[in-house]
């Protein structure tokens, strides 16, 4: 086949779902606050309720927690005053004492989110929303 063939032939290929890159998903931008996520997560069908959990951890600032419509998973979202007590709260967070062991960790600026219930979606989603998960 002619290379000048061969190469629309290949980009078109690429742009079709399942053939680009599986390389990780790209980290959505403007999300900085608890209510930003809860925005995020709103417009992907996951619709966070207050919990009113208390997450006994030793952390400096309390967890909103919030149930997810469609999800048995629990998040607790804390909120740092920066980005860098947001990253000595998440080296300090012991993920045995939340969600059974089961929880996954993400890190993402003044945010720190804990989420359980093991729900690859919704990982998927907030991979996409804060980052990869930090534990």
């Amino acid at each position: 086949m002619r290379a000048s063939v061969l190469l629309p032939a290949l980009l078109l290929l690429a742009a079709l779902p399942g053939c680009a890159s599986s390389g990780p998903p790209a980290v959505a931008s403007g999300i900085d606050t608890t209510g930003d996520l809860v925005e995020y997560l709103n417009a992907r069908g996951y619709v966070p309720r207050p919990a009113g959990v208390t997450v006994p951890l030793a952390l400096d600032v309390a967890a909103q927690t919030y149930t997810l419509e469609g999800s048995d998973a629990l998040l607790a979202v804390y909120e740092f005053d920066t980005a860098r007590a947001a990253e000595r709260g998440a080296d300090a967070f012991q993920l045995d004492t939340f969600g059974g062991g089961q929880a996954v960790l993400y890190q993402r600026g003044v945010l720190v989110v804990a989420s359980s219930g093991g729900d690859a979606t919704l990982e998927l989603t907030l991979t996409r929303a804060l980052g990869p998960a930090s534990y």
